[in-house]
């Protein structure tokens, strides 16, 4: 979870860094490549959160686990 929080982190700066340098130099295809850095910061949210759940441990409604989150989120990160 550390490194997905870490990959997070490193694409929230290249898109910010790429977005300004893009406007800045008004350059389209670096504006472009910081919104795709930004579409990579949601697929690190939605797995992170996919591992935090699927961490949880087993209860009432999920006797078997939350295993199948990490499955979901993956599926949406592919999907995407």
């Amino acid at each position: 979870m550390i490194a997905a929080g870490v990959g997070m982190a490193a694409n929230v700066v290249l898109a910010i860094v790429k977005i300004v340098t893009g406007l800045v130099g008004n350059s389209y295809a670096l504006i472009a490549d910081g919104i795709e850095s930004t579409t990579d910061v949601v697929s690190s949210l939605v797995v992170w959160t996919g591992l935090k759940i699927s961490s949880l441990p087993a209860d009432e409604d999920h006797p078997y686990g939350h295993g199948k989150a990490e499955s979901i989120a993956g599926m949406i990160v592919a999907g995407s």
